[in-house]
């Protein structure tokens, strides 16, 4: 017979005692240790040199109309800047190719042209944002507020799915994308954000 004084077989019959706790079971550790795990697994990852930066260029940078952080339209972007960066060969439109780096945060797209410097800016993710706390997810009503003399046209898709652009004069060379106008007025949500001069 068990030390615990259950009989062997009980479960096997149904007796109704109660069953052994595993040893690790979660009630047995206070709710504030597995709090005191948690922040510390965050702080850890928040030190890392690499994650710190990363936090950084997502709160810190913004849209403006002459590029995204510490990216400029016309400038060669520097060994430093894009050191956590992949290189990538692309077509867009019809069949224009292009080449350059892809930041994986912030969710960057670098293009540059033949002569390294850089020709636009693509930001797929929900930051930086422009000045006025707007950029992908956000709505065209949001835009219109901030931007009393926004306007938006549809025009053929450049990357898929994006036959809609919204530009202000407030940001010239800046343009919000949709998946088409018609989305735009129902209250999709923003889902790119580029920069290039014509």
């Amino acid at each position: 017979m068990p030390t615990s004084g259950i009989p062997a077989n009980a479960y096997a019959f149904g007796t109704s005692y109660p069953k052994p706790e595993p040893f690790f079971a979660m009630k047995s550790f206070p709710n504030t240790s597995l709090l005191t795990l948690s922040l510390l697994s965050t702080s850890l990852l928040a030190c890392s040199p690499k994650h710190a930066a990363e936090a950084a260029m997502s709160t810190h940078w913004t849209i403006s109309s002459n590029g995204i952080g510490d990216f400029s339209l016309g400038e060669s972007p520097t060994a430093e800047g894009v050191s956590g960066a992949s290189p990538f060969e692309a077509f867009i439109a019809d069949g224009i190719e292009v080449k350059g780096w892809e930041m994986a945060r912030p969710k960057l797209r670098i293009e540059l042209n033949e002569g390294g410097k850089i020709n636009a800016l693509r930001l797929y993710g929900k930051a930086p944002q422009t000045q006025a706390g707007l950029g992908v997810g956000s709505t065209l009503k949001a835009l219109q507020n901030a931007y009393p003399d926004l306007r938006t046209r549809n025009l053929p898709p450049t990357l898929g799915k994006d036959r809609c652009s919204a530009t202000t004069r407030t940001l010239p060379d800046v343009r919000f994308h949709f998946e088409s106008c018609e989305a735009a007025e129902s209250g999709a949500e923003v889902i790119r954000v580029d920069l290039w001069r014509d």
